[in-house]
C-alpha cells in the first residue's frame, strides 16, 4: 500500500522488516519476491547501489527456483532500475526479457484456460449423454411394463 501511494521510504521500511522475517522462514519464493520489491522501492528513491543488490538477489533466487512470475517482475524492475541509471540499452534488454516471459506466461494461461474449457465441455457432453441414457432407460422400462401388462391382459 505504501509503495502504491508513493510513500517509498515507509514501503522500504516494511519491505526490510518483511525480508528479515521471511529469511528466517527460509522460503526462497517469498524472499525473492520481497527482495525485488524492496529493490524496486529503493530504485524509486534513487538509492540505486542498494537497489541493485536486492534486485540481483531476488532474480537469482527466482531463476534458481524456476519461478517465472517472479523472474518476470525482476526483469521489469531491472528495466526501471536501468532507466534511472540512464542506461537505455540495458533497460531495453531487461524489458525485452520481461516481455518474453510475460508473453510466455500469457500463452501458458490461455492454453490452461482453453484446456479447462475443453474439459468442461467434454464433461457437459458426458453429463448430457448420461441424462439422455437415463431418459431412454425410463422409456424402455415404461414400454416393458406396458408390454407386460398387455401380455397379462392377453393371457387373461
Amino acid at each position: 500500500i505504501y509503495y502504491n501511494t508513493k510513500n517509498f521510504n515507509k514501503s522500504i521500511q516494511y519491505y526490510q522488516e518483511a525480508l528479515t522475517i521471511r529469511k528466517s522462514l527460509k522460503n526462497r519464493f517469498i524472499i525473492a519476491e520481497t527482495s525485488i520489491s524492496l529493490g524496486r522501492a529503493l530504485t524509486q528513491t534513487g538509492r540505486l547501489d542498494e537497489a541493485y543488490g536486492y534486485l540481483d538477489e531476488g532474480l537469482a533466487l527466482a531463476e534458481d527456483n524456476q519461478t517465472k512470475e517472479i523472474e518476470e517482475k525482476a526483469y521489469l524492475y531491472f528495466s526501471e532500475y536501468y532507466e534511472k541509471r540512464k542506461n537505455s540499452d540495458k533497460a531495453l534488454f531487461y524489458y525485452k526479457k520481461y516481455a518474453l516471459i510475460n508473453d510466455s506466461l500469457y500463452n501458458s494461461e490461455i492454453n490452461k484456460q482453453s484446456s479447462l474449457l475443453q474439459s468442461k465441455y467434454q464433461e457437459g457432453k458426458i453429463i448430457a449423454q448420461n441424462r439422455e441414457n437415463q431418459a431412454l432407460k425410463k422409456t424402455q422400462d415404461l414400454q416393458e411394463n406396458s408390454y407386460k401388462k398387455q401380455r397379462v391382459i392377453s393371457l387373461l
